[in-house]
């Protein structure tokens, strides 16, 4: 009896342990800056998200110590809290217009997780500001200075359109 008791635990820690495991569906990520529309699914785990580029991981840092963003849900205030991810670097292809000339630039992400548990159509707005003006050490108007940007009464705004269905 207890060899049968053995052999039948042994055969279902077996089973247990060579059952599929099923990963959960990375969630998906809606920046307004970079789309204009997406559909998800009222179960659906989702990232709220903008992204700051710069010449140097230092002038990333830089701008996610000092930048707001605040996100609206058709026009309503939606409280949540972005929380910025470490500067990655990222190759930067064609021209550089880095001062610098480097040809790595950096990406910081600014995320917000939510999700829609109720079906409809929803605009999205992400509005970005910064406390003082900032450079992200680039030189887009080629006069070999890196440019400034942001600071009071300057403010980077775009919206998307979220369909969400059941």
């Amino acid at each position: 009896m207890r060899r049968i008791l053995s052999l039948a635990s042994g055969l279902v820690l077996a089973l247990t342990m060579t059952a599929p495991v099923t990963a959960a569906a990375p969630p998906i990520r809606i920046n307004p800056f970079h789309m204009d529309e997406v559909t998800v699914t009222t179960s659906d785990s989702v990232i709220l998200e903008v992204r700051w580029g710069a010449c140097s991981k230092s002038l990333d840092q830089r701008f996610i110590g000092l930048a707001d963003v605040a996100w609206t849900v058709d026009g309503i205030d939606f409280p949540t809290k972005t929380k910025w991810t470490k500067p990655e670097p990222v190759v930067i292809e064609g021209t550089s217009p880095c001062v610098s000339g480097t040809t790595t630039g950096w990406y910081a992400y600014g995320q917000s997780p939510t999700s829609f548990p109720t079906p409809g159509v929803y605009v999205i707005a992400a509005s970005m500001t910064t406390r003082i003006a900032l450079t992200d050490g680039g030189d887009y108007d080629g006069d070999g200075i890196a440019d400034l940007m942001g600071g009071p009464g300057q403010e980077w705004f775009d919206t998307v359109t979220v369909t969400v269905i059941p």
